[in-house]
This record gives structure tokens, C-alpha cells and sequence, in this order.
């Protein structure tokens, strides 16, 4: 039974015309009421062979999974003599995204923190529009003049509120650089364990450097950090800086920027304690060793390097080819994303921005920020990126740069440290101001943000900072981050679930 069951009169509407992005704003249509909604996932098709055992019998040896539909839903609201919007967005013909709010004590006209949770339908696409009783013959034909649209969208889930724990303390002995999320939804069976498709987490952690050193740290864990254990990364001394850890096909890789190279293991083996370190070495140039990366798929990856270099690898164990060799600008790239196997982009120092439209050739546009470094990047759509800056500004721009936007955060930075999203609606946003780092989050694309948690009297664990964030994929309601615990050298593990 539901802990706490939702009245009908407890869900608000809210559209966004044109689909999520961070120059649109959602409109509040608190006179309107969401339909029932239907997702038809597919019906399984049974696979039958005869039965040994009796003739004219047949067993079930499988079953095939139907095609999935787009769920539908309606939008009533009451016909008035203002002109009708649900009219007006059925002949436009163009994308909307449905929001339904659901709540009880906060206001329903806050956007950010007026709800419990969130269903939302992206790509919503409007079929058919109708009215009722819109005109009487008699006087008993009388009542009130309603109006509806019916609507398929791409998808239905659901964003609720995020309770955040510290985890990994004892193998975080030092500050965690970077994270990432590598695993995949499984359903177990011949594919091995089941699996949400967010349970296998890494970091990298920094080299204890000195005369006692330690090499840089891999900390793992394959149930969302319930457990957790580390792996030095053996290919690496303890005066190996390492930057980046990715997750490409089956392979965990580090960057080294001062060892000019990529050490890699199978996934696999370093969850099971066993790892097999290999360094490579190839492609890369003197000085212009990796700061960053960002994979769009296991044949598709780019790093970032110094001095406005930028690297590609389609295998980790064939080593990199250099994709931009420092010509459009000199100034080192420290953050990169990517919306496809095309559209990626790079930010670095001195408002330094790169990017390329087909994954080949790469462009410089100039930034947002005169005279700032670039710290944080978020591709959501082509020519879409949200940047954050080492001021604590962040804007964001659907023009390819041509144009930017500046946002404001409820809380004033001094340093925006990464920006990560889910999908073109949900991501999260780290940043620090007098020495505490600061989780954000948005539902809308950016257009605007809010501060976590949302439960009154929460609170992310005390850190020093946050350097980096970790997300999956479709998966709207978890989020890890990576940085420094609040004593200035241990490192630090935040779980938002």
C-alpha cells in the first residue's frame, strides 16, 4: 500500500512549449486537469517447440518482447471566451512536454519546490483536439463548456525527491578526482547478474605525492556503493597525475596528463579484485598530455589536453590520434561533452570554447566569460550546452555560442565545478562558494535550477568540495559526486538516491 496516497485534486499541470531547453520557460496550467494515461510496453510473443513427451502438445522454450508504444494521456481544461492554448498548440503541430506535479502541502505554482514528485512526458505530440457542451438548444442542455487535446509522448517516468548519505569513506582515503557510472540494465540470465543499470560506480583518487607515495586509486563498487574497494593503478607512480577516469566498452581507463598516457583494465576483472593494468602510450604529444575526456559510445572517445589539444581514440589499448593539435586555440581544456558521435564540445581557460558538428572537424567560437577559465560543460542537444565558469557563473547557449544566456543559481558560486545530465530535462550541478561545495538541480533543461535537497531540514554531508559528478543514463532519480571531505584532505563520496 502507498506510504502516502495521492488525491486527484493533488496534481498541477505544466507545459513547456517546444520541449525542455534552458530558454524555455514552463507555463502553469493550474486550470487544467491531466486524463488517464496508458504505456504499452509490448506484449511478449510466446516461442513454442514440440512437447517429447505427448504428441499434439507444444511447451513455451521463450517468449520475444512486442514493440513498446508511446504513452498517451489527455489535457482537459475549461472552454472560456479567452482564445484557446490547447487549440493553439494542436494547429501548431510542434513538440510540447507535459509536466504533472504532484503534491500536497507546498505551493503548486512553484515550479522547483512546489511537489512531491513528477511525472513527466517528453515529446509530447498532440493528436486530436475536441470540445463539450460548448452549446445549449434548451435550458436543461445547459453546463459548463470544457475543452481536450489527446497526446502520445516519448516516454513516461517519474522525479522525485533525493535523500543524500556519504558513502566510501574508508577507500576515499584521498581526494576524488573524477567518477563514473559504467554498467548496464540487465535482467540477468545468460547475460550474468541482474542490474539496475547504475550499480557499478568508480573514482579515481589522487597520488599521495612524496617520499611515502602512492599511486593514483581506482575505488569501486558494484551495488551502488552499499560495499565498496579500491585498486592502485599499477601502470602509475605516485608523481603520475591523473585526470580522468572513463568508461569505454568493457574497459575502466585513467588518464595521466604528466604520464601521457591511458592505463586500462576490463571492467569486470577490477570488480572482482583481480584487475590487469595495461599503459598506453601512443598518440600522444610532449606537454600536451590528457586533462579530460568524455565517451560517446565504445568507439567513439575525446580527450581534452593542454595547450588546446584534443585526442580521439576508438580502441583505449591502440592509444589516441590527435583530433586538434593546439592550432584554434593554446589554452588548456578542462571539461568536454558530448550530445552524440558528432556534436561534442570543449571548454577551457580564457573562455576557450571548441567544438565539432560531425566528430571530425573541430571549430573555436569564443566563450561566454571574457578573461574567465571554463570549468564545466553540458551537451543536451546539437549546439545546446550549458558552461560553468571558475567565477561561479553559468550560461548557456542553443546557438552553437553564437548568442549566450546567463543563469542564476539560488546560491551565489565562486566556482562551478562540473554539470552532468540524465537526459535533456534532468541534470545536476556542483559548484563551491567559502570553501562548502553545493549541489544543484534542474527538471526543466536548465532553464532554471534549485538548490539540494528538497526535503526541508536535509542536507548534503559537509564537504570541502565537489569536483565532479557521476549519472546514468534514464536514470532520473541518482546521482554520485566526487571531492574533498570537509577536514582538507580526505577525499569524499556523496550519494543522492
Amino acid at each position: 500500500m502507498a506510504k502516502n496516497p495521492i488525491h486527484a485534486g493533488s496534481a498541477r499541470i505544466w507545459v513547456i512549449e517546444g520541449g525542455v531547453g534552458p530558454n524555455r520557460s514552463p507555463t502553469y496550467m493550474g486550470r487544467a486537469a491531466i486524463g488517464t494515461s496508458s504505456f504499452n510496453f509490448g506484449e511478449a510473443t510466446k516461442v513454442e517447440e514440440p512437447d517429447p513427451t505427448a504428441y499434439d502438445q507444444f511447451i513455451e522454450v521463450d517468449s520475444i518482447a512486442g514493440a513498446q508504444e508511446r504513452p498517451t494521456t489527455s489535457i482537459r481544461t475549461r472552454y472560456s471566451s479567452d482564445l484557446s492554448d490547447l487549440l493553439r498548440l494542436a494547429r501548431k503541430k510542434c513538440r510540447l512536454d507535459l509536466h504533472v506535479h504532484l503534491g500536497k502541502c507546498r505551493d503548486p505554482q512553484d515550479f522547483n519546490g512546489g511537489w512531491e514528485k513528477i511525472r513527466v512526458y517528453p515529446d509530447g505530440k498532440i493528436s486530436t483536439w475536441a470540445d463539450e457542451n460548448s452549446s445549449a438548444m434548451e435550458s436543461g442542455d445547459n453546463a459548463s463548456a470544457t475543452e481536450q487535446v489527446d497526446l502520445s509522448a516519448r516516454d513516461i517516468y517519474e522525479i522525485g525527491w533525493l535523500e543524500f548519505s556519504q558513502v566510501g569513506a574508508a577507500q576515499s582515503v584521498r581526494e576524488v578526482l573524477d567518477m563514473v557510472i559504467c554498467d548496464q540494465l540487465s535482467c540477468g540470465g545468460e547475460c550474468g547478474n541482474a542490474s539496475d543499470g547504475y550499480n557499478k560506480v568508480f573514482g579515481l583518487i589522487a597520488p599521495l605525492v612524496g617520499s611515502v607515495g602512492a599511486s593514483p586509486r581506482v575505488v569501486f563498487s558494484s551495488d551502488g556503493f552499499a560495499t565498496a574497494d579500491w585498486d592502485d593503478v599499477s601502470t602509475l607512480t605516485n608523481s603520475s597525475t591523473a585526470t580522468t577516469i572513463l568508461c569505454i566498452g568493457s574497459n575502466i581507463v585513467v588518464v595521466s596528463d604528466s604520464g601521457l598516457s591511458l592505463s586500462y583494465t576490463n571492467r569486470e576483472l577490477l570488480l572482482a579484485g583481480a584487475p590487469v593494468w595495461v599503459q598506453s602510450t601512443t598518440g600522444f604529444v610532449a606537454a600536451r598530455g590528457g586533462t579530460c575526456g568524455v565517451v560517446a559510445d565504445a568507439r567513439h572517445t575525446w580527450i581534452g589536453g593542454k595547450a588546446g589539444y584534443i585526442y580521439f581514440t576508438s580502441d583505449p589499448s591502440a592509444g589516441v590520434t590527435v583530433a586538434s593539435s593546439g592550432s584554434l586555440t593554446n589554452q588548456d581544456i578542462n571539461k568536454m561533452a558530448a550530445y552524440d558521435d558528432e556534436n561534442v564540445v570543449a571548454v577551457g581557460n580564457l573562455n576557450a570554447v571548441l567544438f565539432t558538428r560531425d566528430g571530425v572537424n573541430w571549430s573555436f567560437v569564443t566563450g561566454p566569460a571574457s578573461g574567465v577559465n571554463l570549468t564545466a560543460v553540458a551537451c543536451i542537444g546539437r549546439g545546446v550546452w550549458i558552461v560553468g565558469c571558475s567565477n561561479g557563473a553559468v550560461y548557456s547557449t542553443e546557438t552553437y555560442g553564437s548568442t549566450w544566456k546567463l543563469h542564476t543559481l539560488p546560491v551565489t558560486m565562486t566556482a562551478i565545478q562540473d554539470i552532468k545530465f540524465v537526459d535533456e530535462t534532468v541534470g545536476y550541478l556542483i559548484g563551491s562558494a567559502s570553501t562548502r561545495g553545493y549541489m544543484f538541480r534542474t527538471v526543466c533543461g536548465g532553464n532554471s535550477w534549485y538548490a539540494l535537497p528538497e526535503r526541508v531540514g536535509a542536507s548534503v554531508p559537509l564537504n570541502d568540495k565537489m569536483d565532479n559528478l557521476a549519472v546514468a543514463r534514464g536514470v532520473h532519480n541518482l546521482v554520485f559526486a566526487g571531492g574533498l571531505a570537509d577536514n582538507g584532505t580526505s577525499g569524499f563520496i556523496v550519494k543522492g538516491a
